[in-house]
């Protein structure tokens, strides 16, 4: 077996992601941003100092897969993100399809909603213009074995957004 092959295998299983449909919420917080960098299967899309942006599909949607470190060089988050059109008149309805896989993984967990202008509860066609300008987000956790785990519809500089986030669990 080639060796390179035999370690990009090894790393992907001890990442518990790759460009598999599915997220894992055991992850090995000592790997390296070299060894991430090294490893990962899917296209690298954006390298900053402390950050790597992976292109990858996760539940058969597009989504962006970033790996976060602390200054010490340590895995700090893993996140995936989805950016939706303002226009878009699904946001509630691909955060809860979603919000089901996750569940069917991590077992059941509460949504907590935020509703910053009464007019957001009155029309769900219009829930993405009002993730938009953060009048309107949705958040349910879980506790994993090594992550802490949010799922989000959020905004991010006036665009909304679904997000699945891996913190080191605090437990």
């Amino acid at each position: 077996m080639n060796k390179k092959f035999a370690l990009i295998t090894t790393a992907s299983l001890l990442l518990g992601f790759s460009s598999s449909a599915r997220a894992s919420s055991e992850i090995d917080w000592s790997v390296s941003f070299e060894q991430v960098k090294n490893t990962q299967q899917n296209k690298l899309i954006e390298q900053k100092q402390r950050n790597l942006t992976f292109e990858t599909r996760l539940y058969e949607l597009d989504f962006h897969l970033e790996y976060v470190f602390d200054e010490q060089g340590k895995l700090d988050n893993v996140l995936y993100y989805r950016s939706l059109s303002k226009d878009s008149k699904s946001c509630a309805q691909e955060y809860n399809a979603i919000k089901d896989r996750v569940i069917t993984e991590q077992g059941t967990a509460k949504t907590q909603e935020s509703v910053y202008n009464e007019a957001a509860k009155d029309s769900a066609e219009k829930l993405c213009s009002y993730a938009a300008t953060g009048e309107y987000q949705l958040e349910t956790a879980w506790q994993g074995k090594t992550a802490d785990i949010s799922l989000v519809l959020n905004t991010w500089k006036g665009t909304p957004y679904i997000g699945l986030y891996y913190r080191k669990s605090s437990h």
